[in-house]
């Protein structure tokens, strides 16, 4: 195992080690190591003090870039361009702080260094011949695909409440189950079974809610029975010390987790948890003031939808939306806030059948949106690009039956509309909300049995892309004819400027009376010159 270790890692083990101290890889990059994955960055564990650390890095010839560290028994060497954590063997003490201990000590042994950290999967260490040392069920845990802290959970999270936080992240990156105390998998998780239809699973699992609940008379588990995403049993964090902690390091938390493999199940796990509801610190010329994380999601579990459409409630829909959608943030952000209005008033109605609708759901969901994402401290374009993205997300539907016509208007409508720069733009955004429809479709019925709507769904995602990239020209710089050639046709006494003339070419590609074709756009010109010449007009066109 130990020659997976990169040059750089195998050299500063070589060196604390040939100095007559204990030095270990730590943390994550065991636990990928044991997992077959590589590792993206490494940490060091050592018995060395950090003077002594330094010292040996002097000999070595290796540059130390963080003596601010050292106070925390951490020294940054950096070997061969590579930056790698070299922390002592330590003990911690957390107070008032929710994420950094008020103090640290040195230990003597890997057995107690080991124990504070947060999971157990994180609590391995591996030397540099490979051997694994493993004092509280990591491999075990690794096997079984569980996330379980070391110790007492509310112990930990006391220490650091943004080990909560974390929790959710790892089970979405690892795709693992998180248990607590004694509890395994089977307790927590509801046992889908992919062989079986949904139907099928659905059934199974509103029959066992039915006789639990007749059994206890308290409600069952968490979410929608019987999807993959549902857990048996609801761990509730102690979530009082999360005000605290910078919005910042949340937000952080909750990328990697909306972008990971198994996202669905960690935002499972955030909402079940009560993590969503809290609200964190966000510190602005020495004042804090408090916003709240995500508390618009509550509203969405077991909020039913319409069963023509719709196998899952509100909440596991958005769920399986978001793990089919591309790993991509803004994408994965618009498929979490795609349907965040529906249910409530103004927007939950009922169809002539009886059933759940809400009509217009995809505009106060980017209204809300437009609210969310400057609250978090995200920038203005990103802002602009998700809203609309979330606003555009239902357009589709429509055109699987009007087709071409009304994608044509579409597009020619968001071309002209100022909000893009470029057809590269323009075409850019295309993809994107056509990723955003059909991870969304794909959490339905006709996604789920891949009915033939399904397939109509993708091939009118890939025309509107070819479109938007080919055949609608947002800046006058995506017309087929540039400035130079527009100057070379205009007369000495030209009653159009070049900027008028490309202006005009533009508008009519963007309407659809001429294509963006070099000959059909200077044929367009010699008409426009030649109507203005026998006019002695200024350029006013009623056709411009």
């Amino acid at each position: 195992m130990s020659n997976r270790f990169p040059p750089y890692i195998v050299q500063i083990l070589s060196a604390l080690t040939a100095a007559g101290y204990e030095a270990y890889v730590v943390g994550g990059a065991v636990r990928d190591l044991l997992s077959g994955q590589t590792p993206g960055d490494f940490d060091v564990t050592t018995s060395a003090r950090p003077e002594q650390v330094c010292e040996i890095a002097s000999r070595k010839g290796w540059k130390i870039v963080d003596k601010l560290g050292q106070n925390m028994g951490v020294v940054v060497v950096v070997v061969d361009g590579h930056g790698t954590e070299v922390a002592t063997f330590r003990g911690e003490r957390y107070s008032t702080d929710v994420h950094r201990p008020a103090e640290v000590w040195f230990c003597d042994n890997l057995r107690d260094d080991l124990s504070r950290r947060d999971f157990t999967v994180n609590a391995m260490a591996m030397d540099l011949d490979g051997r694994v040392y493993d004092y509280y069920g990591g491999q075990e845990d690794l096997k079984r695909r569980i996330l379980r802290t070391v110790g007492d959970p509310r112990r930990r999270y006391a220490e650091d409440a943004l080990r909560m936080y974390r929790a959710c992240r790892f089970v979405a990156q690892l795709d693992f189950t998180y248990v607590e105390g004694s509890d395994t998998p089977d307790d927590v998780r509801w046992d889908y079974d992919p062989a079986r239809s949904l139907e099928d699973n659905l059934r199974r699992g509103a029959a066992e809610a039915a006789a639990f609940e007749a059994e206890h008379g308290t409600p069952y588990g968490f979410g929608m029975p019987g999807t993959p995403y549902f857990l048996r049993k609801r761990y509730v964090f102690d979530t009082s010390r999360c005000k605290e902690l910078s919005l910042e390091r949340v937000r952080t938390e909750l990328e990697k987790m909306l972008t990971s493999r198994a996202a669905g199940k960690g935002l499972m796990l955030y909402l079940a948890t009560g993590l969503a509801d809290c609200s964190c610190r966000v510190r602005e010329r020495g004042q804090d003031t408090y916003v709240p994380v995500l508390p618009e999601l509550r509203h969405l579990v077991n909020l039913h939808q319409n069963p023509r459409y719709h196998c899952y409630d509100v909440w596991e829909h958005t769920l399986q939306a978001v793990d089919n959608g591309p790993r991509d943030l803004i994408l994965r952000w618009a498929l979490l806030l795609h349907d965040v209005a529906k249910g409530l008033p103004g927007v939950r109605g009922v169809n002539k059948e009886g059933q759940p609708s809400d009509h217009g759901h995809e505009k106060e969901s980017a209204k809300l949106a437009q609210g969310i994402f400057p609250r978090l401290g995200y920038a203005r374009p990103f802002v602009k690009r998700a809203v609309w993205l979330i606003a555009n997300h239902m357009r589709f539907a429509p055109m699987l039956i009007a087709k071409k016509n009304t994608l044509y208007r579409w597009v020619r409508s968001e071309a002209a509309s100022g909000r893009f720069r470029s057809e590269a733009e323009l075409a850019e955004a295309y993809a994107q909300v056509a990723a955003v429809f059909l991870a969304d479709m794909g959490a339905t019925w006709s996604g789920i049995r891949h009915d033939p709507v399904f397939d109509d769904g993708r091939a009118l995602a890939r025309e509107v892309v070819h479109i938007a990239a080919t055949e609608v020209p947002v800046h006058t710089g995506d017309l087929a004819l540039s400035g130079k050639d527009v100057q070379g046709l205009l007369p000495p006494q030209s009653p159009l400027t070049v900027g008028e003339a490309l202006q005009y070419l533009l508008r009519r590609v963007q309407n659809g009376s001429a294509a963006n074709d070099a000959e059909a756009l200077k044929e367009l010109l010699r008409h426009k010159l030649d109507r203005e010449l026998h006019k002695g007009g200024t350029g006013d066109d009623p056709q411009a």
